[in-house]
């Protein structure tokens, strides 16, 4: 297995490449964002989509993709179900004033053009063909992430922001307590890399 990144303005998509050639496509960035994960796939073999929390810059293209993509399963945490579902809309819990402003001016914008889906699973804590889902939660309620064993390693979301010095705690968290445990669960996998939805990826963990 491995893993491809592909970059959507500020935030990341994933994908991983299954050794018996099917795909997952991790989070679908903001809306109007498909056409730049699809062009990355093999739209037959994309077996899951699959979200690491339900923030709009995550499930964001969830539509778009839902309508490209026929075979696949679009799967999220039980916590996260009514976001897809755009029943509710998930706002940021942000720890920082600069951050706070800029974040809810571009939430009222973005959540005027996301339309919710049905989600076809919801995810607990399992393995999906080689993968093991972890519920890592802090960032949100609903966070979880996806690590690959036969690669060590780890596609985590927000629940860590890379840097140039290395992964830190990011300034969106709904539980700081449940955060850290989180953290502390995957420095204990020792991971290769640590895939972030943020910044730089890397395996410096600096909490």
């Amino acid at each position: 297995m491995n893993v491809k990144e592909i970059k959507l303005r500020f935030v990341k998509s994933f994908i991983i490449n299954l050794d018996n050639g099917d795909q997952v496509i991790v989070d679908s960035g903001l809306p109007n964002s498909a056409q730049k994960i699809l062009a990355e796939v093999n739209k037959d073999r994309v077996k899951y989509v699959i979200f690491t929390h339900s923030h709009i810059d995550h499930i964001g293209s969830a539509y778009e993709l839902k309508n490209a993509l026929r075979n696949a399963q679009f799967c999220i945490h039980k916590e996260g179900v009514k976001n897809l579902r755009g029943e509710e809309i998930r706002k940021p819990v942000v720890h920082s004033f600069t951050y706070k402003l800029l974040i809810g001016a571009f939430s009222s914008f973005t959540k005027k053009k996301f339309r919710g889906i049905e989600p076809d699973c919801e995810l607990t804590e399992e393995e999906l063909d080689g993968l093991q889902i972890l519920y890592t939660p802090g960032h949100t309620s609903d966070s979880i992430s996806i690590y690959i064993p036969s690669d060590n390693s780890i596609i985590v979301g927000d629940m860590l922001q890379g840097t140039r010095n290395g992964l830190r705690i990011p300034v969106i968290h709904e539980n700081i307590e449940e955060l850290l445990k989180s953290i502390q669960r995957i420095k204990e996998l020792k991971p290769r890399v640590v895939y972030v939805s943020h910044g730089e990826n890397g395996n410096n963990i600096l909490v």
